[in-house]
């Protein structure tokens, strides 16, 4: 039985991540280098909360808009969330899962979740904020995730404010 897990990954670890699944591609779109999992779709079998039935996303990273990713639903057409590494943005963020959904991830250890975080972009970069009560999060052996909810986080939390606070204590 799964008991309920804490996941904080080490910064080697949140690094080592996305590359491992990504390999480079062309989009037709705009021209430009992008990383795709190519050959990868990661499951959500409820879907994204008010999109139940976008349940099938690939993972797009372009340099140019490192660190966030472009998380596109592969149901609905031109359905897509911009996302980032939450643990990028705030201090001491912490995700619980809980043992009902490590179940459902079949996730047999917190390491081998991945976890991002929808952001909701501003006009002013500096009033752009991500979503931190509400992450997603993927088992990256089986590709199956499941949006969860916290406690004590914001749905709006200032990146911006949080890059600042990072950087006071490194």
């Amino acid at each position: 039985m799964p008991v309920e897990a804490p996941i904080r990954p080490p910064q080697e670890q949140q690094t080592q991540i996305l590359p491992k699944l990504n390999t480079i591609t062309k989009s037709e779109d705009t021209g430009s280098v992008a990383e795709q999992v190519q050959d990868t779709v990661f499951e959500f079998p409820e879907g994204i909360s008010a999109f139940e039935e976008a349940k099938r996303f690939e993972l797009l990273i372009s340099e140019e808009i490192k660190p966030f990713a472009y998380f596109q639903s592969l149901d609905v057409e031109g359905l897509g969330f911009v996302c980032i590494d939450p643990f990028l943005v705030h201090p001491s963020y912490l995700v619980e899962i809980s043992p009902k959904n490590m179940e459902f991830l079949d996730l047999a250890k917190p390491e081998d979740a991945m976890t991002l975080s929808f952001v909701t972009v501003a006009g002013d970069p500096v009033d752009t904020t991500v979503d931190l009560l509400a992450p997603i999060v993927i088992n990256v052996k089986n590709l199956r995730g499941r949006q969860i909810i916290l406690e004590d986080y914001p749905v709006r939390y200032n990146i911006w404010q949080g890059v600042q606070a990072l950087k006071k204590t490194a």
